[in-house]
């Protein structure tokens, strides 16, 4: 998509073919995405049997956060929703947080950073007070992951 954008000089949406039923339907990346993250990363029925798998689980949960970076940083696709959803779910629920947490700190701090990176991008739009409650819970991990604390 970017490449399509710079060599036409104009701006080319990003679409994706399904072509698993026999049928091949094309829906723009945007949507994918907003279905992936309603269905998957945001729904509990996804990510709480992958939280009780433990390590591999929780990895499964970080490789999440930097795919959907990645959809965001190749195009306009990921909306602001998207990541409030997960700072909410899996950084800002107790919860959920700790069990993140307890199965893989690093995946836990992955996810952490990825957050931080989007919005440093500009792909996120957030307020300061979260920026900081994250730029904590980041360094906090940090410490917890060398023994500091």
């Amino acid at each position: 998509q970017l490449a399509a954008s710079f060599e036409s000089g104009r701006k080319v949406n990003l679409s994706y073919a399904e072509t698993f039923t026999g049928q091949t339907t094309i829906t723009s990346a945007k949507q994918l995405v907003n279905v992936e993250a309603r269905t998957k990363i945001l729904n509990p029925r996804w990510y709480e049997p992958l939280l009780t798998q433990g390590y591999a689980g929780a990895t499964e949960i970080a490789n999440r956060f930097t795919n959907v970076m990645g959809w965001g940083a190749v195009g306009d696709t990921v909306e602001n929703w998207v990541y409030d959803g997960m700072a909410q779910t899996f950084i800002f629920d107790a919860d959920v947080h700790r069990r993140f947490v307890a199965a893989n700190p690093h995946a836990a701090k992955a996810a952490v950073q990825r957050l931080l990176e989007a919005n440093g991008r500009g792909l996120w739009q957030s307020d300061e007070s979260t920026i900081a409650k994250l730029q904590q819970m980041y360094a906090d991990l940090e410490d917890k992951l060398e023994g500091v604390s």
